[in-house]
């Protein structure tokens, strides 16, 4: 790879890391300061409680989504540092610099990846009759 892909790749990471823990941080800001159960009424009656507890679900749900993106982020990094990053696992050809943008942690080129969303499709159908 060379020095020029590999900056941009770095610095489209370390963005999208920087992404991540920011709105993951503003996440728990809601949290630890409770905000979103004030902004859902006080509490006092039972249908209150079930969209601020609903509400809360979803958004933990969520930072657990970007935790697993984060760290997806880190293991990117590090294949980017032994030059293992953006090669694709199966075939071992450069994976699409636009493919990395949208999914900076993709392990499969774009018709490696379609290939492996077949097998499995076609293995769940089998499992299913």
């Amino acid at each position: 790879m060379d020095e020029i892909r590999k900056s941009k790749l770095m610095a489209m990471l370390l963005t999208k890391k920087e992404e991540l823990l920011s709105t993951s941080k503003k996440g728990m800001a809601t949290f630890i300061n409770g905000d979103s159960r004030k902004s859902h009424g006080s509490g006092s009656e039972d249908g209150d409680i079930s969209v601020s507890l609903q509400i809360e679900d979803v958004s933990i749900g969520a930072l657990r989504v970007r935790n697993e993106m984060l760290r997806q982020i880190e293991k990117s990094l590090l294949k980017l540092k032994e030059n293992e990053y953006g090669i694709c696992d199966e075939c071992g050809e450069e994976i699409d610099e636009k493919r990395l943008h949208a999914m900076p942690f993709a392990v499969r080129c774009r018709d490696c990846q379609e290939t492996q969303e077949l097998f499995e499709k076609t293995k769940m159908a089998r499992e299913l009759y």
